[in-house]
């Protein structure tokens, strides 16, 4: 588990830069800045009421027992990336200094050497075009590490401080973006030259990169490269957050206090290759929507053995089924699909689990499918008589009472949940994660959850893609799970679940 680690760092004044003239090679540097600022605008900062401010990422250094070295911040400035270094605590002289692929700085094997060594989880040097040339600073990005930054000077004293501004870089940016990496020291100098790292000597001091705009208390951090998390439940009995892997369908538990991460039940089992939204029971029960597969695995919550696998009957024609999320009342489990207007239930008894039957099929009703994420998300009132259900593509909201099975859209006043994907219902307070936004919507219902009202909105700079959240101790774990970089460009390591406080409206 990781506290927040924001600096308290003045802004400093600029001093000295890297850009070299602009040349037609160089003329990426305009579109890299522009798509920063789009990225910004649409995902973090749309809809608010706040003035907007340019992004930034902040670190603290520390040495591998943990010591405070200095810090680091980065700002987005006009023409580039303002870098300001703060060192002390380390040998007079010239030091290597480099930005790394991962955001963790825990003590891992090389990357190189296999050999385990301080801050080796922050792998190799950030190089996002995959040129594996160490080069210099100067050179063009696409040829050499992005992530080779100049020698840090430390004075008699031990300390050390270095302001520069490079285009090659950005804080948010699809390719070239630092958010979520960590920076390095090294004990030596950096030659510029020597692969692959610049003959710089061990790594002395390490800081993770982020977000200066976050109100992320925790941080639990999941050990895979590929997992694109996707759902979760809350166990408290045994102090674990379990969360599932879109890809591949393995399902990790992290322990809450401490943020240690291990598997508890691996992808490929029977039924689970995609382990979406997830349902813990009170009897002990795991429930795990499957996606295209089309079933729900039911899990034992204590050991992760496989109970029971539900299949979605196959229907007489239309598009290949998507089985996204699931809620559960006191005797049934309903489960959205969300390429098949249709909702499945399951009846559910202390020892039975029943199977998987079109309950309510949507076609001429309110919900009209379109293209696209139809229903995702789903929630049930603590008595069973309401399921709210989101429409990712249209924003709607809709309640449908599961005695008469009568669909109403919530009227939330002409407003839309675009995006809307995971769904947390506490009383009469509606938490939407919308995915694509990066942002969390409270919604305060009331009329027997007819009608509601946006109150407030949550977005976070440690929100990437996020699809899900649980309320565990009037805090809320997002799931971010980055699905928009399952192809190109990729994800940024690790893959986290954050703590925030929920939207409020104080």
């Amino acid at each position: 588990m990781e506290k927040d680690l924001t600096p308290d760092v003045t802004e400093p004044q600029l001093k000295t830069s890297l850009d070299q003239p602009e040349t037609p090679g160089r003329t990426v540097r305009t579109g890299v800045i522009a798509l920063g600022i789009i990225l910004i605008g649409i995902a973090i900062y749309a809809y608010t009421s706040a003035a907007f401010q340019l992004p930034e990422v902040k670190g603290i250094f520390q040495s591998p027992s943990g010591s405070k070295l200095g810090t680091v911040v980065m700002k987005t400035i006009d023409n580039g990336v303002l870098i300001t270094v703060d060192a002390l605590g380390l040998k007079p002289g010239l030091h290597g200094l480099h930005v790394h692929t991962v955001g963790n700085c825990a003590k891992a094997a090389d990357p190189g050497t296999g050999e385990v060594i301080a801050f080796g989880a922050a792998a190799g040097h950030f190089d996002p075009f995959d040129t594996r040339n160490h080069g210099s600073p100067t050179d063009d990005p696409k040829l050499r590490h992005a992530g080779v930054l100049p020698n840090l000077e430390v004075q008699a004293d031990g300390t050390g401080h270095l302001e520069f501004v490079t285009s090659k870089l950005s804080i948010l940016g699809s390719l070239n973006g630092v958010a979520d990496r960590a920076i390095v020291i090294h004990a030596n100098t950096d030659d510029f030259e020597t692969d692959p790292s610049g003959n710089s000597g061990a790594r002395v001091a390490c800081a993770e990169l982020r977000p200066s705009d976050t109100v992320v208390t925790t941080r639990y951090k999941l050990p895979s490269t590929d997992a694109f998390p996707e759902g979760i439940a809350v166990d408290s009995k045994r102090g674990v957050i379990l969360s599932g892997a879109a890809n591949g369908g393995d399902i990790w538990q992290i322990q809450l206090t401490s943020g240690k991460a291990s598997p508890f039940a691996l992808g490929g089992s029977p039924g689970r290759t995609v382990a979406l939204g997830m349902h813990l029971d009170n009897r002990r029960r795991l429930f795990v929507a499957g996606g295209g597969t089309g079933r729900v695995a039911v899990l034992n919550a204590d050991t992760g053995a496989v109970v029971r696998i539900l299949e979605a009957p196959p229907l007489p024609k239309g598009p290949q089924t998507f089985i996204n999320d699931l809620t559960i009342t006191p005797n049934a489990i309903f489960v959205t699909d969300s390429f098949r207007p249709v909702i499945y239930r399951a009846r559910i008894g202390v020892m039975n689990v029943g199977n998987l039957e079109p309950w309510l099929r949507l076609t001429g009703t309110p919900v009209q499918y379109q293209d696209g994420t139809n229903l995702n998300g789903i929630v049930s009132s603590p008595d069973g008589r309401y399921l709210l259900t989101v429409q990712s593509n249209t924003g709607k909201l809709f309640r449908i009472n599961t005695g008469t099975r009568a669909i109403n859209e919530v009227n939330l006043a002409g407003k839309r949940l675009t995006g809307g994907d995971g769904l947390v219902l506490s009383g009469q307070t509606l938490y939407v994660v919308r995915n694509a936004e990066s942002r969390i919507e409270r919604v305060d219902l009331k009329n027997a959850y007819a009608s509601g009202r946006l109150v407030a909105t949550r977005t976070d700079g440690d929100f990437r893609f996020p699809t899900t959240a649980a309320l565990y101790q009037n805090r809320l774990l997002v799931v971010n799970g980055q699905l928009d970089k399952q192809r190109n460009p990729p994800p940024v390591l690790p893959f986290t679940i954050v703590s925030v406080p929920p939207p409020s409206t104080k």
